[in-house]
């Protein structure tokens, strides 16, 4: 896959340098097996590749944006005693992450049809 399968199946990315992309597609290829993904292969990487592309580019804009893992949580008070709590790293997966863009989530639909494989965590 190259920079101009993901600008033609996407035209509303071709402001993004072709360099860009390119960097995303290197980043995306080690969790894709082709031979699982099959037909859907091209599709299933350029979605990936356009949802990590556009979190990217909100979080360029927009730094403290959900996309960038804002936290959530808060403070309390009682005395001289305060407890923070921070439930942004609990409440935000990665597949969650996906559910941000459509091209996560039109990833997310393929993902399923073909099977994930078996996954270590």
């Amino acid at each position: 896959m190259v920079a101009g399968d993901i600008k033609l199946r996407f035209p509303e990315l071709t402001a993004i340098s072709d360099e860009r992309i390119l960097f995303f597609i290197g980043d995306a290829l080690p969790f894709f097996d082709v031979e699982r993904w099959g037909d859907f292969y091209p599709v299933g990487l350029a979605s990936y590749v356009a949802h990590m592309l556009t979190v990217d580019q909100q979080n360029q804009v927009n730094p403290g944006s959900v996309f960038s893992g804002s936290s959530g949580g808060g403070t309390v008070k009682v005395g001289d005693v305060s407890i923070t709590s921070d439930t942004s790293v609990a409440a935000k997966t990665i597949e969650s992450s996906l559910y941000e863009t459509r091209y996560g989530r039109d990833y997310l639909m393929l993902r399923r049809m073909v099977g994930a494989g078996g996954l270590a965590v």
